[in-house]
């Protein structure tokens, strides 16, 4: 994964692989992963330009992650998208300072895709599509 990129945090296998083709194929280089472990072990090799997550996980929690990210000074400012069934608040954090937050709900993939869309630029092109 290079500049440019997104990177999808989700413990649901079928969401994460269907907010990754749903991204790619609105014109986004996408990489997802399971977890928030797994997120910060691949950050050294990357440099996404939005992360995308879910909140509640096994593991590292959604909330965690965020807390890692905004104290690491290379990633401080990466915009985040939390998608999620829990509110931010509920998790006892809050959205602002570059956190999106859209609830999961019918319509939710959409919402997502369109607003990493906008913070990505809708024009950009690739031509691999990377989940692990």
């Amino acid at each position: 994964m290079a500049d440019g990129t997104v990177l999808v945090v989700e413990d649901d296998d079928a969401l994460r692989r269907l907010l990754c083709e749903a991204l790619y194929a609105r014109g986004v280089e996408v990489s997802g992963v399971p977890g928030g472990t797994e997120a910060l072990e691949l950050l050294p090799d990357v440099r996404p330009e939005v992360i995308v997550t879910d909140l509640l996980m096994p593991g590292m929690m959604g909330t965690r992650l965020i807390e890692v990210l905004r104290a690491d000074g290379e990633h401080a400012d990466t915009p985040i998208v939390v998608f999620s069934g829990f509110s931010l608040e509920v998790m006892g954090g809050a959205p602002g300072d570059g956190i999106h937050y859209v609830p999961k709900s019918v319509d939710g993939v959409a919402r997502v895709v369109e607003l990493v869309a906008e913070l990505v630029g809708v024009d950009r092109r690739t031509s691999s599509n990377v989940e692990r």
